[in-house]
C-alpha cells in the first residue's frame, strides 16, 4: 500500500496554490457553486419545514377555501422543476465536476489550462454521465441504510472524478474498481485528511466566506488532488520530494533542472560530457586548449575524439 502523510500532500497543495494562485481560486468557486448549492437548498427546505410543522397555525380554515385545481398545477409545476434541477446536475453539473477535479490534477504537475474544463463534454461524455450517476445513485441507497455507510461509501468512490477526467476510455466498472482500489485502507487517513481543514472552515465561517474562497477551497482541493497523484503512482516521495513531479522543498523545477544545474545522471560520460568538463559555470577551461583541439580529458571515449581537430 502506498504511504503517503497529511503534511507532505497539504504542503504540496499549499505549494500550487501558491504558484497558480487566481486560476485555482476561481475553479474552486465554480466547483464550490456546483456541489454547495444542492446541500444548502436542502437544508432550506428542512429548515422552512421545521418551522412550518412547529407553529401554532389553525390551518382548517384556510385549507376549505384552496382550489384543488391550483394545488394540482403547483405540485406538477414543482415536479417539473425537481426534474429539470436532477436532469441538470446529471447532464452538465457532474460532467463539469470532473474538468474541475482534472484541472486540479494538472496543476500538480504544470500550469493548467482552462481547456481541461470541458474536457467531460468531448472526452466520452456519456459514459462520464453514466459513472457519476451511478456514483450518486450508489451512495444514496448505502446513505439510507445509515448515515455512516454513505459516508464510507462516497469515500470509497472519492478518486472517480479525477479517474474519469484522465482515463475517460475506462468503463464505469473499471473506474468503480481502480477508486476502491486506491482508497483500500486510505479512507480513515483520507476522513482525517479532511477533519485538518476544520479551522480554516471555521475561520471562513467567521469572514463571511472571504476566507473560505480566497484560500480554504483551493487549498482543499490542490491537496485533494495531490491525494489523487500520490495513490495513483503518479509521483514517488523521497528525501528531495516529489521525484517525478519535480516537487523538491523550495518547489517546482517545471524544466526538470535542479538549482545546481545538470545532474550527475545528464553529465556521465555516455552522453558525451564529461563530469570534469562541464561544470556549474559553463564549460571549464580546461576543456579546450588555444588551438580548439581536445585535452587529455576530452579523449575518444568521454566526448570528442583528436581526428575532429588536428593543429591543423
Amino acid at each position: 500500500m502506498i504511504t503517503w502523510t497529511r503534511e507532505e500532500l497539504k504542503s504540496r497543495g499549499k505549494a500550487t496554490v501558491k504558484m497558480y494562485y487566481w486560476k485555482l481560486v476561481l475553479v474552486s468557486l465554480i466547483l464550490s457553486a456546483i456541489t454547495g448549492g444542492a446541500t444548502s437548498a436542502g437544508r432550506n427546505g428542512v429548515k422552512n419545514s421545521r418551522s412550518a410543522s412547529t407553529g401554532n397555525v389553525d390551518v382548517s380554515g384556510v385549507l376549505s377555501g384552496i382550489n384543488p385545481m391550483a394545488v394540482m398545477v403547483a405540485s406538477i409545476a414543482v415536479l417539473v422543476i425537481l426534474l429539470l434541477a436532477f436532469a441538470i446536475k446529471i447532464f452538465a453539473l457532474n460532467v463539469l465536476v470532473v474538468g474541475c477535479k482534472g484541472f486540479f490534477s494538472q496543476s500538480m504537475t504544470g500550469e493548467p489550462e482552462f481547456g481541461i474544463l470541458g474536457n467531460g463534454f468531448t472526452r466520452n461524455y456519456w459514459n462520464c454521465v453514466k459513472t457519476c450517476f451511478l456514483r450518486d445513485l450508489f451512495v444514496g441507497l448505502w446513505s439510507l441504510l445509515f448515515v455512516i455507510p454513505g459516508i464510507v461509501k462516497s469515500y470509497e468512490y472519492r478518486m472517480v472524478p479525477y479517474l474519469l477526467a484522465e482515463h475517460p476510455e475506462m468503463s464505469s466498472s473499471e473506474v468503480f474498481a481502480q477508486s476502491k482500489q486506491m482508497m483500500d485502507g486510505n479512507k480513515w487517513a483520507a476522513f482525517v485528511l479532511d477533519l485538518s481543514f476544520i479551522g480554516w472552515a471555521l475561520l471562513g465561517a467567521i469572514t463571511m466566506g472571504l476566507v473560505f474562497i480566497f484560500w480554504t477551497s483551493p487549498y482543499m482541493n490542490a491537496t485533494d488532488a495531490a491525494l489523487y497523484h500520490r495513490l495513483s503512482g503518479q509521483d514517488s516521495y523521497g528525501n528531495g520530494g516529489y521525484d517525478q513531479g519535480g516537487y523538491s522543498q523550495t518547489g517546482y523545477a517545471q524544466d526538470g533542472y535542479t538549482q545546481t544545474g545538470y545532474s550527475n545522471q545528464g553529465t556521465t560520460g555516455r552522453d558525451g560530457y564529461d563530469q570534469g568538463n562541464y561544470t556549474q559555470t559553463g564549460y571549464d577551461q580546461t576543456g579546450y586548449n588555444n588551438q580548439g583541439s581536445a585535452d587529455q580529458a576530452q579523449n575518444g571515449q568521454s566526448g570528442y575524439d583528436q581526428s575532429y581537430f588536428s593543429d591543423k
